[in-house]
């Protein structure tokens, strides 16, 4: 049983980085072209946030917590592993409310407040990606 909730966990990690990877490329593409790619991108965004990322957050954080008290023994690999993926959690629900702030900015043409509100979803958006690389790393260091 416990085999079976890592190898999900491993796969809904797996998809949440992916979505991460695949909106930091939707950010490469559309954003400083302009405010209608802007508003476009705001709103892609948040959609992919909603229906895809959020959900595999949270079926990540349910296998993972399964599996914390699955756990035979907690070595420290184990708990950088636990620190980072509970790093990446924190910064990526944060980065979804600023997601979500940059949306209304970009609605309502406010473009020095979406700004703002960009660089700080972008640094958040680092912390997030640099969080579930550690974690999935770790993984499979505990795994190997």
């Amino acid at each position: 049983m416990r085999a079976l909730i890592a190898h999900f966990h491993v796969i809904s990690a797996s998809v949440w980085l992916g979505c991460v990877v695949t909106e930091a490329m939707f950010e490469r593409a559309l954003l400083g072209r302009g405010p209608e790619f802007e508003r476009t991108l705001a709103a892609l965004h948040w959609r992919v946030d909603l229906g895809i990322e959020l959900p595999a957050l949270l079926l990540t954080v349910l296998s993972g917590g399964w599996l914390f008290f699955l756990a035979p023994h907690w070595s420290a690999v184990w708990w950088f592993k636990f620190g980072a993926g509970t790093l990446a959690v924190a910064a990526n629900l944060a980065c979804i409310g600023l997601v979500r702030l940059r949306q209304t900015k970009a609605d309502a043409g406010d473009w020095a407040g979406f700004a703002r509100v960009d660089a700080a979803q972008h640094r958040w958006g680092a912390v997030v990606a640099l969080g579930l690389l550690a974690a999935l790393g770790l993984g499979v260091v505990l795994h190997a």
